[in-house]
């Protein structure tokens, strides 16, 4: 086995294993810095398929962060996040041109949400 092999296949197992061991809350810090990674990287590449790559890596992000929302107990805190994780849908979802502002926005609001989120666990 080559060393990019190995190092491809360490790498895969070690994510399957931080997510197999995981609680729902650490499930959810990962998938909100991983949004987190994912804006930035949208927002500072002009590469097509990093750009790609990046946008679909972020609606699985916010598919999985509303369908773990509890609409019965959450309150306006869960409809507000939904809210927010549609409007980051619509800001990376427009395939003619980024939007500079509403990126650096949804970044800062995700950062937010990190942070809250942090310290609730």
């Amino acid at each position: 086995m080559n060393y990019a092999l190995a190092r491809d296949y360490y790498s895969r197992k070690q994510t399957t294993t931080i997510v197999s061991e995981a609680s729902a809350h650490q499930l959810i810090t990962l998938t909100l810095n991983k949004l987190k990674a994912d804006l930035i990287l949208f927002r500072e590449t002009s590469e097509k398929i990093k750009t790609r790559s990046a946008r679909v890596s972020i609606l699985s992000a916010l598919q999985l962060l509303q369908g773990s929302l509890d609409f019965e107990q959450g309150g306006d805190i869960t409809h507000n996040l939904y809210r927010i994780y549609e409007y980051i849908k619509v800001c990376v979802s427009d395939t003619e041109q980024k939007d500079e502002q509403k990126l650096k926005i949804c970044i800062q609001i995700v950062s937010e949400i990190v942070d809250a989120w942090e310290q609730i666990g």
